[in-house]
């Protein structure tokens, strides 16, 4: 019996007596697990799942775009090559919301709280019997020290928004006030000191800048700072459970009625004084007949938080049974809820990013990103936060972390303090397919907010692969609207808005694909049409490039006469790059007719360019006349004047010589038309001689 064939492409198969002495020795933990996973094709399962997840965070994309971009770049690429350049941004690539470092770390392990004062820019940590205040503007500077004096550790601390005085409650009777400067403290008690304390706020409003709010209502105070003292300004009393405050929105939440079920909100403006806003509720509600609501359908005064995003005022609140997210938007006469957004947990956490809401699950470190202005779903499914690598923290503590609106995060235990950051270019990478909604969510960033990203870069290559992809003509349409309807497009360069001018698209679209040749030149002028269209829709300038492409391809079409009548009623050919490009060596096959290309360079106020096609075409005593129309340079009137004596036309050295007459020209013009007119001198009527004579006569003096 001949021995079985074995394959040159694989190991041999192991004799049954071979695998059996295999499965008999002593497997190590990891071989154990594999073999487990293996046999109950859970191994099988997980990588069904990690390939799912990838594909829904926008992983695959991305990896797949720094591909291209290296292929683009480097024609011979190789595999490894491409693997190189993929490698790391696909393994750093782990999350959309990262943790930045703010440069402040407090080192102090002593500290027994830490307060946040965005405000302020202060954290500002209490230590014994002071207080270290860290400036979260000048990280680099020292912290500073302010002594407190005896007396109980403070439930309150919060910084006036210059920074020099501290409001300190220490007791629920009065505030202590500290000057950072060493002065003299000073202590204040409500007007209303039978009503317990609640808390304190320094703020920016026409009535004042200190506030205090008690069980009774609310206190104004304006700071006199050449007495150092607090004068009462304003007050309203109602009864009050709890309150929130946002310095952002500049807007007091007082939780209020017989239960604290009602909500009041007031609004501290800097030119308009204080505006009551109307009461609301929000949450579960209350049966109809029952005296005391039962404690699930009490409102949670921890899961609710003011929101300012694109401008508008919200409140957002957490019903943590149902764990679903509710969006109520201020107006001046009313509160209307918005969108509902389910969470992954009842335990969340908000930060505001480049208006951006941004969801943290505080036990697992997971987060979701909100737009309001887009679809009423997350941007992306849940990742894990991303720490800068020279942390000492790690995720698994996230649930000590304090969250300070709009975008702080404090960490207890190791003493740093973040910001929160978000990658635009993983978010828009990871919307896949959704053309519209990436654009739109990169046209409505802040430049400031990601100095490090080139936001329209991103946006012109999202372009051009939804015109590779060759979308439907609406689709496109619909992605170009969105495009169009972002304030930056067609405004000057701002920091608040992404501004993308008409011609860098064109360049960086249109023109990459016609000189790549990525579509065919039907699909490539199709596109430019819904381009237009959107353009003209929206109010915005067509850009004298787009005609110019739109004439390239035309021409190569051979669709000579169809472009010839598109620049003849177009009044966007006015352009003076468009009329240049008209006389470029792309455009020669476009046979212009002289009163066309006349009336062209007109449009431009290219007028010797004008006169020079009309002499092109032998109509001299039209160029003649435009010369004299708008008074052309003596350059223009040598050409014409030559033109008119190699063309041996009587009639128009005569009409020349006419129009000379009639100016009362006595320069080169009239010197040069009677030379020219002695070449026809025979051909003149026997006035035109003498007059040609008396010309030919004057002297050189008379005529230079």
């Amino acid at each position: 019996m001949s021995p079985a064939k074995r394959s040159v492409h694989r190991s041999p198969t192991p004799e049954p007596e071979e695998e059996e002495a295999f499965l008999a020795r002593d497997l190590t933990l990891q071989e154990q697990i594999k073999l487990k996973l293996l046999k109950t094709g859970t191994l099988e399962r997980c990588k069904k799942l990690l390939r799912e997840r990838l594909e829904e965070c926008g992983w695959c994309e991305e990896v797949k775009h720094n591909c291209k971009e290296v292929l683009r770049e480097k024609q011979d690429a190789t595999v490894a090559d491409l693997v190189k350049a993929a490698r790391p941004p696909g393994q750093q690539r782990s999350t959309h919301v990262q943790l930045q470092a703010s440069g402040v770390v407090i080192d102090d392990s002593s500290a027994a709280a830490l307060h946040v004062d965005e405000a302020a820019g202060l954290v500002l940590a209490v230590r014994g019997q002071e207080i270290v205040c860290y400036s979260l503007a000048h990280p680099d500077q020292a912290p500073q020290a302010t002594q407190m004096g005896e007396g109980p550790q403070p439930s309150a601390v919060t910084a006036s928004l210059d920074g020099a005085t501290l409001a300190v409650q220490r007791s629920p009777a009065q505030v202590q006030l500290l000057q950072r400067t060493g002065r003299p403290r000073m202590c204040i008690q409500s007007a209303q000191s039978r009503a317990p304390l609640l808390g304190c706020f320094w703020t920016l409003s026409a009535d004042g800048d200190f506030v205090m709010v008690t069980r009774a209502g609310w206190e104004m105070y304006r700071w006199d700072q050449a007495r150092q003292s607090l004068r009462l300004s304003a007050q309203n009393g109602h009864p009050v459970f709890w309150w929130r405050y946002s310095h952002a929105a500049r807007l007091l939440l007082l939780g209020t009625g017989d239960i604290g079920l009602w909500l009041q909100a007031y609004q501290f403006r800097e030119d308009g004084g204080t505006v009551k806003l109307p009461p609301f509720q929000i949450g579960a509600v209350t049966p109809g007949g029952t005296p005391t609501p039962p404690a699930a359908s009490r409102l949670d005064p921890s899961a609710l938080w003011v929101v300012v995003l694109y401008g508008r005022i919200y409140c957002a609140y957490l019903d943590r049974r149902l764990r679903r997210l509710h969006l109520h938007r201020f107006y001046m006469d009313a509160v209307v809820p918005q969108q509902v957004y389910t969470m992954p947990g009842s335990s969340m956490a908000l930060s505001v990013v480049d208006n951006l809401l941004i969801a943290h699950h505080c036990q697992t470190g997971v987060s979701l990103i909100i737009d309001v202005r887009a679809a009423s779903s997350p941007l992306a499914p849940p990742l894990a936060l991303h720490l800068p690598p020279q942390s000492t923290a790690s995720i698994q503590q996230c649930a000590s972390w304090k969250f300070h609106l709009p975008n702080l995060v404090l960490s207890p235990r190791s003493g740093e303090v973040w910001r929160c950051g978000v990658n635009v270019r993983g978010i828009a990478i990871s919307m896949g397919a959704d053309r519209k909604g990436s654009v739109g969510f990169l046209m409505r960033r802040a430049p400031s907010a990601h100095p490090s990203i080139d936001i329209p870069a991103l946006v012109i290559d999202i372009l051009k692969a939804a015109l590779v992809e060759r979308l439907a003509l609406d689709v496109l349409a619909a992605v170009l609207d969105e495009l169009h309807e972002s304030p930056g497009v067609g405004s000057p360069k701002s920091s608040q808005h992404v501004t993308l001018s008409a011609e860098a698209v064109v360049e960086g679209v249109w023109n990459w694909l016609h000189t790549e040749e990525a579509l065919d030149a039907p699909t490539l002028q199709a596109t430019l049409a819904v381009y237009a269209a959107s353009l003209a829709a929206h109010g915005l300038a067509i850009p004298a490039s787009l005609h110019a492409l739109a004439l390239d391809i035309a021409l190569q079409q051979g669709h000579q006469q169809q472009a010839a009548a598109a620049l003849a009623s177009h009044p966007a050919a006015a352009s003076p790059a468009l009329v240049q490009h008209l006389c470029s060596p792309a455009a020669a096959g476009l046979n212009l007719s002289a009163a066309l290309s006349c009336r062209l360079h007109c449009r431009a106020g290219d007028y010797s360019g004008a006169c020079a096609s009309l002499l092109a075409s032998g109509k001299v005593v039209q160029a003649a006349r435009l010369a004299q129309r708008h008074g052309l340079t003596e350059t223009a009137i040598d050409d014409i004047v030559s033109a008119a004596a190699e063309s041996g036309d009587v009639h128009a050295v005569l009409s020349i010589l006419q129009q000379g007459h009639s100016a009362g020209q006595t320069g080169r013009y009239v010197r040069a038309v009677a030379e020219a007119a002695s070449s026809v001198e025979e051909q003149l009527p026997h006035s035109w001689r003498q007059q040609l004579a008396q010309l030919q006569a004057l002297p050189v003096s008379t005529v230079s």
